[in-house]
């Protein structure tokens, strides 16, 4: 029985099977098709007139004949599931058997209306959809029976939002000055990837009052100017309304991408960009020539030069070595000022600035000079001395020691050419004497001195200070004649006013310059020189005295200067890109030697390497002296009027660049002429009555060099790698110009000093040095040649490196590795023979993020700095480091060894200041520290290798702390005598260490909301690491305030931003209204605050990791937290992990916090809680415009009125953004007139 009713129950199953797969045999099938690119608003297809998609339908039952019928949309995705609904008004659709149908969104728009569709928002309707994968499906009912006829039939579509287009010039906060033939040149970069026919609403607006956030300012300012076009650059010029100085203006672009006339939702922002905003002043120059003259123990004089349209002068001045002073300020209408009440002894920074505004227009800016300094006497003589305290300028990018400075040349200080009169050294720092001339004191010369300074090769101070004083010795200065330094860019130039006929070079090395008219110029010779005759010929002579008679014509429109060529210099070189309808880039075309462009996504620290037109940054090309090279030029235009043929490819001298074009193509051809100098080649184009600028690039000169390097392997498969070794490295050096010179040596047994398959090695820095272990296989290598030496090695190294050479070392190491001969060799040579860095080292970038050689990737490419750093004229090949220690850099460190005695725990301290030190007993005294360490067990010696990486080499100052290459600081090294364990610490002056031993704690800042700056658009959440620098530099200088009086002495950050949804606003929409309408949102978002909360415990997770790095003391030491805004309830996240793992809290500062009242922490936890705000809800409060309108203040939950401390009565400003803001909170360190009775004074440890 039951085998026959298995059988029955098995057919019936196999029956209802086959019922359920006949039914899915619909009578319609259909398919639909969307047009891209896709809109994420549902609307788009709901109010369309064109054509965004099409619905084929194919009705395969013949017999069905004027059957009507309705559809049914499903749109599924991203966790929403929206469909319409089944009662809904929809246009009468017919079918026929066999008949082909086709419907548009404009035929089914019913189906995308919002009151048609369940499963959306009408917000969610109104702002699209978010970014993602979705399925559009439609299914088909008989319109009487609601029978289903087809399957589910979808699209799948991936919603992208294109980038808005990323704004360029004017810059952000730019001043331009007002000019009568204004051409402002309005450029915005494009960032969209799948949006089409693309316009751009171009929109400014005079911003009516200038002290509001420019974000919000604009949107209540009213439309000065409109435009729509195509292109990414407008050209605002007289035709278009006039601009008034003094007024600030802010500007936007809206790309739109349009299919027939309607727009594609396809932009985030809705296509708007950021808003920039700018000044349009007129120009007004800044004092120069500034001196001080001390009057007195107390009183100094300040006197500058300026000009006719100087209206006012403010000088300010402030305490130079007292961190985070404040600017001093007193008004002058005159050239000169009296400062009093100053501190005897005590040196100043000063700066003067000039306004060129009327007093009648209301406040007037103020254009400074550079700061300089000067020191107050400690007794006077009743003379009267000039101290102008010469500083070097902040904003000098050439940062290269010119090390050849000879007496009777001239250098830059400030705004003063300093002539030397006696120098004593050879080589850079310098020290010495000489005299300034002030032009406003009738050409007076005046004494100056200077030790230990440097002076780039640009002839500009660029580190120490030239002091002026009184000295009776110096009554008679004499006029000693200028001699011209190096130019820019390493070169001199010279023009010559007559036809030069021929140029020799004499015995001591000068360029003597003949005329055609028996004219004769003579030229200190010994420089890269470029000289320019009448005719504009240009002729280079190298500064070893090669050149040509020959000269190189000019080319068509000659030098290009400001008069003539818009986006120059008056060097030469480009400012920026000026040309319209054509745009050129320049690329290597497999040339033979190097060619350097910015990588993607580089850091800050490397984009200041490289020069700029505008914003664009110039590619690099090098040419070896002697030689000729090609670049390729590619020519975009978009104005078909423009003939390439009037191109013209020019140097910064005017010299022709020969070139020859293939359609939009053209090969330039480069000539190496000089050692080493830098030369912008432009391409040019005749617009209108000027030239105007297409591109440009750099092209570098560099000289060739040869060195020996001999490669010995230590076993026979490493032998076998040779000439693969020297193929791939010399390969990579024919770029810049280096042949090495390489011997293969026999195998070198090395059985007797390693055994196994590794090499001991040390972790690789920067700073590391050669193992014992690689010592001894250094030793084991006997040559009387002056060579590099590169052990070749099947064996692997102890810390997994493919290859390792000291910086100027001698001897370098290839690992055995897979990957390890295509470019280890050249990596390692490199860091040995020419001292080359890696780049995330100098430049602060990813390891592994760039094509470089010096970097951990597969890249072989040497950038312009690298042939800068092997061209270097102080560059000594074979001067080889010893194998221990780097060279010695005259150090003024402060060496502290803290000695733990006996079981007491007492310390005591055995001070040594270095720079007291000879030499010979510095290097005994570092010997006998690393004797020591030597002595540690393997632990105590790993720890010690880490910190001496880190702090005792500094090799020629790459590192800017440490025992071995500092210029200031403190070293302490803490000796525990019955453990051996080394502890090291580093303070940067002897003031920070001094507090160090009276404070133990560190300090922890949080922020809070960080804005992007751009409408509808949030930075991510925070990624809850901890930093050693300020996000965004969030804090504007209110954290160095904190340090100041803490004293902590460690310094970390916290993200706490979050998005605007997690607070009481909870959107950007509806924070724009309350602000609008000064609307305080005070209904709590608890989920917001428990989101940020809860986050903070992450964070604290990993402080935990950070402090356990520096060995913080749970028993002694404390945690001091600042919090701001959205960062409390963050903080509290933060404080509770650290509570749990058993950490102490100093001080707690909540700095206007966002939703307070919905949490806190046990206060009793904390030495001192304070709560700084505005005063909302209390008797005296202010009105609702000076109230905290981002986070309406309560208090933290469980905080007294006596733990608040409110924005004074009187302090200025107040408002719904000011009283939020940051930089407006430094009433707690200044305003508080008792610190110890004022509520929330931050008094000093």
């Amino acid at each position: 029985m039951k085998n026959i009713f298995k059988k029955i129950y098995l057919f019936i199953l196999i029956l209802f099977s086959g019922l359920n797969s006949y039914a899915q045999l619909y009578p319609v099938q259909l398919t639909p098709i969307f047009n891209s690119p896709y809109s994420v608003k549902i609307s788009d297809y709901a109010t369309s007139m064109d054509t965004k998609m099409r619905l084929l339908i194919n009705p395969i039952d013949i017999s069905i004949n004027n059957r009507q019928v309705r559809l049914k949309l499903y749109i599924q995705g991203n966790g929403l599931n929206i469909q319409t609904s089944d009662y809904i008004q929809q246009r009468p659709i017919f079918i026929n058997g066999g008949e082909l149908q086709t419907l548009t969104n404009t035929d089914i728009s019913t189906l995308f209306r919002l009151e048609n569709l369940q499963g959306i928002t009408a917000a969610q309707y109104a702002n699209g959809l978010p970014e993602g994968m979705y399925n559009f499906c439609f299914e088909m009912y008989d319109y009487i029976t609601n029978q289903k006829i087809s399957q589910k039939s979808c699209a799948s579509l991936y919603l992208v939002l294109n980038n808005p287009p990323l704004l360029n010039t004017p810059q952000k906060n730019e001043q331009i000055a007002a000019s009568d033939f204004p051409n402002i040149m309005f450029t915005w970069t494009p960032r969209q990837n799948n949006a089409t026919n693309v316009s751009y609403k171009f929109e400014l607006k005079q911003l009516i009052d200038p002290t509001l956030d420019p974000q919000f300012a604009f949107q209540m300012a009213p439309l000065l100017y409109e435009e729509t076009l195509f292109s990414t650059a407008l050209l605002y010029n007289l035709g278009m309304p006039i601009l008034t100085p003094g007024m600030r203006y802010a500007w936007r672009v809206r790309a739109i991408s349009t299919t027939g006339l309607s727009e594609n939702a396809v932009f985030k922002n809705d296509g708007y960009s950021e808003i920039y905003s700018f000044k349009y002043t007129a120009p007004c120059a800044a004092p120069t020539f500034l001196l001080s003259e001390a009057q007195g123990l107390n009183s100094v004089k300040i006197t500058w030069q300026g000009i006719p349209d100087h209206t006012k002068y403010q000088l300010q001045y402030k305490k130079q070595d007292v961190r985070n002073a404040q600017w001093f300020s007193t008004n002058s209408l005159n050239t000169q000022s009296l400062i009093t009440n100053l501190e005897p002894g005590v040196t100043y920074q000063f700066r003067v600035g000039s306004s060129c505004d009327l007093a009648a227009d209301g406040v007037q800016s103020f254009t400074y000079s550079n700061s300089s300094t000067f020191t107050t006497p400690t007794e006077t003589n009743g003379v009267p001395t000039y101290n102008c305290g010469i500083i070097p300028k902040i904003n000098i990018q050439n940062q290269k020691p010119l090390t050849n400075l000879i007496q009777s040349e001239t250098f830059t200080a400030g705004d003063f050419p300093v002539t030397i009169l006696e120098l004593k050294g050879e080589n850079s720092p310098y020290s010495g004497r000489g005299y300034i001339i002030v032009p406003y004191l009738a050409d007076t010369k005046i004494a100056v001195e200077f030790n230990n300074i440097v002076v780039n090769t640009d002839y500009q101070l660029i580190s120490g200070v030239v002091e002026t004083s009184y000295n009776p010795d110096w009554k008679n200065v004499v006029n000693v004649e200028d001699f011209t330094g190096e130019g820019q860019s390493g070169k001199i130039k010279e023009e010559i006013s007559f036809e030069i006929d021929k140029i020799v070079i004499n015995a001591n090395g000068d360029i003597i310059v003949n005329g055609k008219g028996d004219e004769q110029v003579t030229i200190p010779g010994g420089k890269d020189t470029v000289i320019t005759d009448s005719t504009g010929k240009i002729y280079y002579v190298d500064k070893d005295g090669n050149g040509s008679d020959e000269g190189i014509v000019a080319a068509v429109g000659g030098k290009s200067t400001p008069e003539n060529t818009d986006g120059v210099d008056k060097n030469g070189q480009a400012t920026a890109f000026t040309a319209q309808g054509i745009t050129i880039a320049f690329s290597a075309n497999n040339s033979k030697y190097a060619f350097d462009v910015l990588p993607d996504n580089a850091t800050s620290t490397l984009q200041k390497l490289y020069k700029q037109a505008g914003k664009n940054f110039l590619p690099y090309k090098a040419v070896l002296n002697g030689d000729t090279d090609t670049v390729l030029a590619a020519v975009t235009t978009t104005d078909s009027e423009i003939n390439l043929d009037d191109i013209v490819f020019k140097t910064e001298s005017g010299a022709k660049v020969d070139a020859v074009r293939n359609d939009k193509i053209f090969i330039l051809t480069v000539r190496g002429s000089l050692n080493y100098a830098e030369e912008q080649i432009l391409a040019t184009i005749q617009q209108g009555d000027k030239w105007k600028v297409i591109g440009a690039f750099v092209l570098v000169h560099i000289s060739p060099k040869e060195v020996n390097v001999a490669l010995v392997p230590t076993d026979d498969i490493s032998q076998s790698k040779l000439d693969e070794v020297i193929t791939n490295t010399q390969k990579i050096y024919n770029k810049v110009g280096v042949k090495i010179n390489f011997t293969k040596e026999p195998v070198l047994n090395i059985d007797s000093v390693v055994s196994g398959n590794s090499i001991q090695t040390e972790k690789n820095t920067i700073t590391s040095t050669y193992s014992t272990e690689q010592q001894k296989i250094n030793n084991l290598y006997q040559s009387t040649e002056s060579s590099y030496i590169l052990f070749i090695t099947n064996k692997t190294s102890s810390t997994g490196q493919q290859g390792y050479m000291r910086l100027n070392g001698q001897f370098g190491y290839v690992f055995n590795s897979e990957t390890a001969l295509s470019k280890t060799p050249a990596h390692e040579l490199g860091h040995g023979i020419f001292k080359l860095e890696h780049p995330f080292e100098v430049y602060k970038t990813a390891e592994k993020s760039t094509d470089l050689l010096m970097d951990y990737s597969s890249g072989t490419v040497l950038n312009h700095q690298d042939w800068k750093q092997i061209n270097d004229p102080a560059f000594r090949l074979y001067a080889f480091q010893s194998q221990s220690s780097g060279n010695l850099i005259a150090g003024h460190d402060l060496i502290v060894i803290k000695k733990y005695k006996e079981s007491n725990g007492k310390i005591k301290e055995d001070i040594e200041e270095t720079k007291e030190m000879s030499l010979t007993k510095y290097n005994q005294y570092k010997k006998t520290l690393w004797d020591t360490f030597q002595l540690c067990n393997k632990k105590g010696f790993s720890e010690w290798i880490e910190g001496y990486s880190q702090y005792t080499l500094g090799n020629d100052c790459s590192f800017k702390n440490g025992f071995y290459g500092i210029h200031t600081g403190v070293l302490v090294i803490e000796i525990t005598e019955k453990t051996p364990v080394y502890n090291i610490s580093y303070y940067k002056t002897k003031t920070q260490y001094e507090a160090s031993k009276n404070n133990k704690n560190v300090l922890v800042f949080v922020n809070g909301y960080r804005d992007s700056g751009v409408t509808k658009f949030e930075f991510d959440d925070s990624d809850n690491m901890i930093s050693n620098i300020s996000i965004d530099d969030y804090w504007e200088g209110i954290d160095l305030m904190f340090e100041e009086r803490l004293k902590d002495r460690e310094v970390y950050y916290a993200d706490g931003h979050h998005s605007v949804k997690t607070s009481n606003h909870r959107s950007t929409a509806s924070f724009a209204n309350n602000m609008f309408n000064h609307k305080m949102a005070t209904s709590p978002n608890i989920e917001g605050f428990t989101l940020r909360k809860n986050n903070g415990l992450i964070a604290g997770i990993n402080l935990s990791k950070e402090l356990e790095k520096i060995k913080f003391n749970k028993k002694t030491e404390k945690i001091d937290i600042v919090a701001h805004s959205m960062g409390y309830a963050y903080a509290l996240g933060i404080i509770n992990k650290l509570k749990a793992n058993g950490y102490m809290f100093g001080e707690f500062y909540i700095i206007a916090p966002e939703n307070a009242c919905s949490g806190g922490s046990n206060w009793k936890d904390f030495e001192g809680v304070w709560q700084y705000g505005s005063n909302l809800g209390e008797p005296d409060a202010d009105p609702i415009g000076e109230q905290d309108g981002i986070a309406p203040q309560c208090a933290a939950t469980g905080l007294t009125k006596d733990q608040r401390a409110f924005i004074p009565k009187d302090w200025k400003p107040k408002g719904f953004l000011d009283s939020h803001s940051i930089n407006n909170y430094t009433w707690i360190f200044t305003k508080l007139i008792n610190p110890n009775k004022d509520k929330g004074y931050v008094k000093k440890r």
